[in-house]
């Protein structure tokens, strides 16, 4: 398994875990995580040519940004 997997795995795991808690002051560094994974997501995606998981990237990494844009302001 290469870095990238092992990244998309710790911090896609991480992000889901963390936004799960009651606390807010917890919960939002879930969405800080989930943005930190996208990059690998984005390679992973590009390099083995999923248009159309990279897609789902870009979405994704829209709802992370709203996420940490609303607990960070």
């Amino acid at each position: 398994m290469d870095f990238c997997q092992v990244a998309i795995f710790v911090l896609s795991i991480a992000a889901g875990m963390l936004v799960t808690f009651k606390q807010d002051d917890i919960r939002r560094w879930g969405y800080v995580v989930g943005l930190a994974s996208e990059p690998f997501w984005f390679w992973s995606a590009y390099d083995a040519g999923q248009w159309g998981i990279f897609g789902v990237c870009v979405m994704w990494t829209i709802v992370w940004a709203v996420g940490v844009w609303n607990h960070f302001k």
